[in-house]
């Protein structure tokens, strides 16, 4: 596929889908500066480019660089205010730096849920939010969603049997430590809390 963009621009030099692809196989290699680079170029060539914006955000955001990355999600947003992984990636970041800014990590991680309610990674992330906020019933609800969604994440059955250990509710906390075991035999944090 490399050669076939690196053809293409050959041909049109302008052809920002190419830069982008070029950046997702550079990131796909790990090397950021280079998925950097083609990602600008692709921003460069087509400045509402929002999937290259918000690459960009992410790349910036795994290299800790955080008011960067808020830029550039922002960008995103501002081509369209409707792009759930702009959301859901700047509701992580508002979650996950150093200084977490829970009102804007809940606020954007609804904002995503809204435009996308099937994607159990927004639930599971919001329940942790919300779960260190306080607000216990709340990131129940989210888990609970989560789980439905996707039978399989771990993370979450292990969250909901901690999140009712917490609660003394040793029985419902062991069946979900169970079911999080039932979906990754290897997942070591439930053998601990069971």
């Amino acid at each position: 596929a490399e050669t076939y963009f690196r053809k293409a621009l050959q041909s049109d030099s302008n052809f920002s889908y190419a830069y982008f692809n070029l950046g997702a196989i550079a990131s796909g290699r790990n090397d950021n500066a280079l998925a950097i680079k083609y990602y600008l170029k692709a921003v460069e060539k087509k400045p509402d480019y929002a999937d290259a914006l918000n690459s960009l955000g992410v790349l910036n955001y795994s290299g800790k660089n955080y008011p960067v990355a808020e830029k550039y999600y922002k960008q995103a947003l501002q081509v369209d205010s409707n792009y759930y992984l702009a959301l859901y990636n700047l509701g992580l970041l508002y979650y996950y730096q150093p200084k977490t800014d829970y009102p804007n990590a809940e606020r954007y991680l609804r904002r995503a849920i809204s435009k996308n309610p099937s994607d159990s990674k927004s639930h599971y992330s919001l329940s942790l939010v919300l779960e260190d906020i306080g607000q216990i019933s709340l990131a129940e609800k989210e888990l609970l969603e989560t789980v439905r969604l996707d039978s399989s994440y771990t993370n979450a059955f292990n969250a909901l049997g901690l999140l009712y250990k917490k609660q003394n509710k040793e029985i419902l906390a062991e069946n979900y430590f169970k079911k999080a075991l039932a979906s990754d035999s290897n997942f070591a944090y439930a053998y601990y809390n069971l």
